[in-house]
């Protein structure tokens, strides 16, 4: 019993489908052979690559979440460092090794440092009266501790430092919009932004302006 095989179909079919054209049965059967080339079978080697491609998309999704949430989780946890070390400090109320509502001489005082502090145009937004201040820091980073009165009396201090990207890249930066990042602790509200390239913290009452 003879088998027609798949070359010998596929030549027929050129040959009966080119008829009108006159195609040689040499012609017919060298077309057929290019066609039957032409056509290549899923093999087993092809799905392989195929899966190991997905694979690795996934895996390289699975890393990016990964590393996006390890990151948040490690802005959160400094951020509650600072806080709980700036509102220590507040609450501390170390004695001020300068004294005065003139913001240049108080400034003038920290020397030391390797920025000189700023008045803040995000405070300067309420009614503070600076009363003086003293040395400190920020995450190991030396810093100025600036104290002010509202107007209802209430203590006010800023904390300033160096920016650190390593440390505070995190941070809104006011320049840009940006909202200070707010977080309660030690029963205060504190404030975090970037400001004219220093950080700054600021810890006050939650009712106090």
């Amino acid at each position: 019993m003879n088998t027609i095989s798949d070359k010998d179909m596929l030549s027929n079919q050129v040959k009966q489908h080119f008829d009108d054209f006159n195609l040689s049965d040499a012609q017919a059967d060298q077309l057929g052979k290019v066609m039957l080339r032409s056509r290549k079978p899923v093999t087993q080697t092809s799905f392989l690559q195929r899966y190991k491609s997905i694979s690795a998309v996934a895996v390289l999704m699975l890393l990016v979440v990964i590393s996006f949430g390890f990151r948040e989780f490690h802005q959160h946890q400094l951020s509650a460092e600072i806080a709980s070390e700036v509102s220590y400090n507040h609450n501390k109320l170390k004695p001020m090794e300068v004294s005065g509502n003139n913001f240049s001489q108080v400034a003038d005082y920290f020397s030391e440092l390797e920025f000189s502090p700023l008045q803040s145009d995000y405070l300067s937004a309420g009614s503070l009266t600076l009363i003086g201040g003293r040395y400190c820091s920020i995450q190991g980073s030396p810093a100025a501790q600036l104290r002010y009165l509202d107007d209802n009396g209430q203590l006010v201090t800023l904390f300033e430092t160096n920016y650190d990207s390593r440390k505070f890249n995190f941070l809104p930066v006011h320049e840009k919009g940006e909202k200070p990042r707010v977080i309660y602790s030690r029963g205060y509200k504190v404030n975090m932004w970037i400001e004219k390239g220093l950080v700054m913290a600021s810890v006050q009452k939650p009712d106090a302006s």
